[in-house]
Parts: structure tokens; sequence; C-alpha cells
């Protein structure tokens, strides 16, 4: 005992010496002293995500369209009797896919949303695509997601814009939800059809939208001019759509060439943010034919 608590006593010592040391370095060299801050992963994380699956539909897409590869299965034990996930683990089967049934318990205990609907699946992330590539299509017909962070309305959106022939989703990198389990599930399959890029912040690249001659639709409320009153839409175009709290920044109001709005009958004060990207995505689409 005497011999260990010596060993303390010189360790205790060494560092004292030592930040005394580094004390007189910084006193010579001028340098203001350091504090450690613990960055979290998720600080350092600025990708699209989309590497973690939960749900029938998302994961059975995944499998069908063997763009991604997936690298573990998990599957509830308790769910592989229904004809769906019977299907599905046949699919899987066929791709030579790794399944891991799991109890129940220890299968929550790797999901991520409330209802993974007894699949989770791995899968490499998703890369993101070149902005300017996405505006150089002549036929673009590209979404930015201005301040959305809520990842239900998130993989609403992108389901919405799939299904309305939308060539590409842009999201800023910061303050603003990516793919997250949440999203990917939401989207029900559609992430994997659907091309995607990160950009520093909407503004900038509306401008640079209004440089190639793109045209920019804002949703904005309070917008004098109605989605219905847009009389033909020609060539590549880019809609905004903006917070459910805060709607479109005033800096990408300016930006956008026009700023609609959707016609309200009921007493509701507002549709919800995908339900009035997939009203307006929707009739561009069918103007755009």
């Amino acid at each position: 005992m005497a011999r260990r608590d010596e060993d303390k006593v010189i360790r205790k010592n060494n560092k004292k010496a030592h930040a005394k040391i580094k004390a007189e370095n910084r006193k010579k060299t001028g340098r203001p002293k350091t504090t450690r801050t613990t960055v979290t992963r998720a600080q350092l994380k600025y990708g699209l995500g989309g590497e973690h699956v939960e749900g029938y539909h998302a994961v059975e897409t995944l499998i069908l369209q063997g763009k991604r590869r997936i690298s573990r299965l998990f599957v509830d034990r308790d769910s592989t009797d229904s004809p769906e996930m019977m299907k599905l683990l046949y699919q899987a089967e066929l791709k030579n896919i790794r399944v891991t049934h799991l109890a129940k318990e220890q299968f929550f205990a790797r999901a991520k949303t409330e209802a993974p609907q007894g699949v989770i699946a791995y899968v490499s992330e998703l890369k993101p695509k070149d902005s300017d590539e996405l505006l150089m299509n002549p036929k673009a017909f590209l979404i930015a997601l201005d301040g959305i962070t809520d990842a239900g309305n998130i993989g609403a959106i992108i389901r919405s814009a799939e299904v309305a022939g939308a060539t590409g989703i842009i999201l800023p990198k910061h303050r603003s939800g990516h793919l997250s389990p949440a999203a990917t599930k939401a989207a029900a399959g559609a992430i994997e059809f659907m091309n995607f890029a990160l950009v520093a912040g909407i503004p900038a690249f509306l401008q640079k939208a209004n440089k190639l001659g793109v045209t920019t639709y804002g949703l904005a409320g309070e917008a004098t001019k109605s989605l219905y009153d847009v009389e033909e839409v020609k060539g590549p175009t880019v809609v905004v759509m903006g917070s459910e709290g805060k709607g479109l920044s005033q800096l990408v109001r300016k930006r956008c060439d026009e700023l609609l709005s959707i016609p309200q009958y009921g007493k509701t004060e507002s549709l919800n943010v995908s339900a009035a990207t997939a009203v307006t995505m929707m009739h561009l689409a069918q103007m755009r034919l």
C-alpha cells in the first residue's frame, strides 16, 4: 500500500510540473490558454445520412433497387411469420444479404423510430450530388428546403417530390434536417430514387440559380399571387419551401423570382409543409408536361 501511495504522489507531482512548464511556454510565446471542448459525432457529421433504414417499404425498396450495399439486416423474430416479412426475407436471400433474427427487446434496442415495422437495415450512406450538376440539367425540377428540421415532414416531402417527378432535393448543411432514420422511414423508399445536394445556404444557392437562368418559386402564405395563377412552367425550375413556424427567411424571399401562395377555403391557419409541398409540386408537374 505504501508503494502505491508513493506512486500516486509521484504522478501528481509530474502533472503539476508538466502544467507549470506549459504555463511558462504560453507566457513566453503569447499563446492563449486553450480549453478542451467535447465535440459530438453529430456536430462533426455533415453528410446526408440515410445509412440506418427502418420500415418495411423503405427496406424493401432498398433491397430491390440494389444501389446501396446492405451490410446487415435485422428483423424482429416475432414478426417473421407475416406474409410481408416472409417476402422481404426471400428477397434478401436472393441478394445474399446477411439477416440476423433478434428477440423483440434486442430489436427495439437498435431501433431509432417508434414503429420500425420489424425490420432495420444498415447500409452505405447516400452520397450527395453537386448542386451545379443538378441546376445544369435542362429538365431540372428541384425543391429546396429552407430551415425545415422535422424528420417526418422531410420524409413526406421527399416522397411527394419523387411522385411529382422532381429531379433533386436541396438541403442546407446546417440548421436543417437531413436523412435521419425517421425521415428515411417517412419517405418509404423514395430516397433511393432521388438526387440530393448539400449547400452552404439556400440564399447562395438561389443566387447561383438566378445567374443560370433557373426560375425560382418560393411558397409564402402572405404572397398575393396564387399558385394557380402561374401561367406556364418551362425550363429548369426550383421550388423553395420554408419551415412551418418561420416560413421562408427574408433573404430567401428576396432571391426568389416569385412568391406564391396556396388558396385556402377553410378555417385552419395553413397546410402542413409536407402537404403544401405535395399540392405545389403536383400542380407544377402537371404544367410542365
